[in-house]
């Protein structure tokens, strides 16, 4: 047995390229930052000489929330308007085009970002004495979480709740694939399992601060959104390669005949609450439910390709699908 391995790891700092005019208690000035770490091992073991083993793990953390610059000015009424607004011709007035600094915001509310991911991977590999066999299994989750100031203003127009993504994936693939190099045949067959499974939940608030007019009552609302959905996929897969050049017939053609079919699954759960405090006293409906759908699909492959010489080949291939 045999073992060799090998360790990576990243580490990249750098601050923020906008300013934040801002200087209330809550307000972040590290808009377009990066803390990003990184550590990735393999580890290759050689079990026989006809069996391999490749392990590997990649591990990340990512901080930095994005500095967005809203374009107030397209819409200045609720900003800028006396006696809630902001101060026209002050450090935070954006309401004109001539004023408006893309890098440049006033930002009161938080802004945080942060990305955790790991993957992970087994790769084994067995020589046998008519083919080669491989098995490919591997396994990757993250967590994304963010928030940011709502309204983009110096003022408590909205509020962005965190918002939340977990994600989770694992897959795994096996395949024979023939290995007579003189043979005019090679062909591989196999089959590949997907799972994948996504959770997100969202939330937004417009608190009716500095609004008026007779749409008031409407633009004060709370948007809830959050589901779970989930895929599952299998698909078996073979492919055939006829090489003329290693017959009888010495002429230097390689047909080529594939197929493969694919059933596919899609379900899980969504909710969506949009709600108008002064019109509805609370929620106006909440659209929730789960959901499902299934696929089945059958395509294949015919090609042919013709060498003319070491270094020019031409070649056709057809695909075709349900």
């Amino acid at each position: 047995v045999q073992v060799s391995g090998r360790i990576t790891a990243v580490s990249a700092q750098h601050d923020g390229y906008p300013r934040n005019l801002s200087v209330k208690p809550g307000a972040a000035h590290d808009l377009d930052s990066q803390d990003y770490q990184m550590v990735r091992g393999q580890l290759a073991i050689d079990l026989t000489p006809q069996s391999r083993l490749l392990l590997a793990a990649h591990l990340s953390w990512n901080d930095g929330p994005a500095a967005t610059a809203t374009a107030g000015w397209q819409t200045p009424a609720r900003y800028v308007t006396p006696p809630l607004g902001i101060p026209i011709g002050s450090a935070c007035d954006f309401s004109t085009a001539a004023r408006f600094r893309a890098r440049t915001v006033c930002h009161d509310g938080p802004d945080t970002a942060r990305n955790d991911t790991q993957l992970y991977s087994a790769t084994f590999e067995q020589t046998l004495p008519f083919a080669q066999f491989t098995s490919v299994t591997a396994y990757g989750k993250s967590k994304v979480k963010q928030q940011s100031d709502g309204d983009g203003s110096d003022l408590p127009l909205a509020i962005g709740s965190p918002w939340r993504l977990d994600s989770e994936q694992f897959s795994q693939e096996i395949r024979l694939a023939s290995n007579d190099e003189a043979s005019p045949l090679k062909w591989v067959v196999g089959g590949i399992y997907f799972y994948g499974k996504n959770s997100q939940d969202f939330g937004y608030r417009d608190l009716g601060f500095n609004d008026f007019g007779p749409t008031a009552p409407f633009d004060m609302f709370n948007f809830f959104s959050n589901g779970t959905s989930k895929t599952k996929s299998w698909a078996p897969f073979a492919q055939m390669d006829y090489d003329l050049a290693k017959t009888s017939v010495a002429i230097p053609l390689t047909l080529t005949v594939g197929v493969r079919y694919t059933h596919d699954k899609k379900y899980g759960s969504n909710a969506l609450d949009y709600q108008l405090p002064l019109v509805c006293g609370g929620s106006c409906g909440v659209t929730a439910g789960p959901f499902s759908k299934s696929w089945d699909q059958v395509t294949g492959k015919l090609g042919a390709s013709y060498k003319f010489s070491d270094q020019t080949m031409a070649y056709a291939s057809v695909s075709s699908e349900e």
